[in-house]
């Protein structure tokens, strides 16, 4: 009977181990929204170039880097929302907060930069102050 108890005893001591142990590692949503400047903006013309990633925010927050030597403006839009509009510094991250959970967003860059230059701008979902871009 003893032995019993301590099989029973060892089991749910190894099963209690085992689930304290599982680590829950959601999958971070991340999208490389990077484009080509599709024309260089003048002073009667605002360009605006579109990414052709769409990006789905389970959280409601969705935070950009910008991976450019140079400031940058992003413009978030879906078809329910009012647009949303923030420069980011060179080198630096914003995060656009109260957005609308399992919504398809498309986001546009606008920069001061030539005709084809290359604009990185990388979006993970939720506030990601700690991740790398």
């Amino acid at each position: 009977m003893k032995k019993i108890a301590f099989i029973i005893c060892c089991i749910l001591t190894l099963s209690l181990a085992a689930c304290s142990n599982r680590q829950e590692n959601p999958q971070i949503s991340k999208w490389d929204c990077s484009v080509n400047c599709a024309e260089q903006s003048t002073s009667n013309e605002y360009v605006i170039t579109y990414s052709d990633e769409k990006l789905t925010s389970q959280t409601g927050a969705l935070t950009f880097y910008n991976g450019n030597e140079f400031e940058i403006t992003i413009h978030l839009l879906n078809n329910g929302e009012e647009e949303r509009r923030e420069t980011i510094p060179a080198g630096g991250s914003t995060c656009l907060k109260q957005l609308k959970e399992n919504i398809e967003y498309i986001v546009g860059i606008h920069a001061d930069v030539t005709e084809d230059m290359p604009i990185k701008l990388t979006a993970y979902d939720g506030e990601k102050t700690d991740a790398e871009p």
